[in-house]
């Protein structure tokens, strides 16, 4: 048995002896600790026993846990400790608390001592400082996480400054503007705006932002390819990789490579109107495009 397995079904029977003793206040205390990972709703303050063991089991069987690069093997040692901590007396966890905040660092002396016959040994003792910093690098680097919601093209469950606000925290907490963005498009459902998101090239979190505000304000699909062709930077598209010359007839290389070639012909790095493009248009596909005629 794996250990991840092992701890799974050690924290399962310390939530079989609290339902036996009847501790319904410590259950309600961990459903609440990890209401916003299971994605229902967190159970009333009448619910039974069994139902609060239903909610936490559900979590320990998620694929938010699955997910996690370590299996979650990480957020279930942090949860079982919870556990622990929850059922010991007051005085003891606060007392415990305590000598945590004062431990700084973590000193490992190891005394070497070596023996032979025929050679005469020195003892030494060597003594290590290991920085809490420097175990903390060792263990698995936190995920970034956007909670309460998802976004589609027609709304929202997220509001925009709710959003806003968890994005700051995460550029404050030192994740990068790639894991941000790649967070925050988890929770965006498949569409237009998705696509619109996916395909822009080098976005940034200030660029994410702005976009973020025109969509969850309602604006118009219209709207939203403004905002994006708007920017100071080409609204390039991803070409897929064909190896054929047949492959590059098709539709879904044409188009992508067609337009990215043709802003950077004309050097459309500004909003025009739809006259204008039709007019600078004309002097590049005129001969072999009838559509202005």
């Amino acid at each position: 048995m794996s250990a991840l397995q092992e701890l799974r079904r050690g924290i399962q029977r310390q939530l079989h002896q609290l339902i036996s003793s009847a501790k319904t206040d410590v259950l309600h205390k961990l459903a609440a600790s990890i209401k916003d990972e299971v994605g229902e709703d967190l159970p009333g303050d009448d619910a039974t026993e069994v139902e609060l063991y239903d909610f936490i089991v559900d979590f320990l069987k998620g694929n938010e846990l699955a997910s996690q690069e370590d299996q979650g093997m990480t957020r279930l040692l942090v949860f079982n400790d919870l556990i622990t901590e929850l059922q010991q007396p007051p005085a003891a966890a606060e007392e415990q608390r305590e000598l945590l905040a004062e431990t700084e660092s973590l000193v490992a002396p190891s005394v070497v001592n070596v023996k032979a016959d025929k050679l005469s040994v020195v003892a030494s003792q060597v003594t290590d400082v290991i920085k809490l910093t420097d175990v903390a690098a060792l263990l698995p680097r936190r995920e970034f996480k956007i909670y309460s919601g998802q976004i589609s093209d027609s709304d929202s469950d997220v509001s925009y400054s709710s959003l806003c606000r968890q994005i700051d925290e995460g550029i404050s907490e030192n994740f990068s503007e790639a894991e941000v963005i790649r967070t925050v498009l988890k929770i965006i459902k498949p569409g237009t705006f998705k696509d619109m998101l996916t395909t822009k090239v080098g976005l940034t979190v200030a660029e994410l932002k702005r976009f973020l505000k025109a969509h969850l304000r309602d604006k118009s699909s219209a709207e939203l390819f403004q905002e994006l062709s708007n920017t100071k930077q080409l609204l390039l598209f991803n070409v897929p990789r064909v190896t054929t010359e047949l492959g590059k007839t098709a539709f879904s290389y044409l188009a992508p490579w067609g337009w990215n070639n043709l802003q950077k012909e004309l050097k459309l790095e500004t909003l025009m109107s739809l006259n204008e493009f039709k007019t600078t248009i004309k002097s590049v596909v005129m001969e072999t495009c009838s559509c202005f005629s």
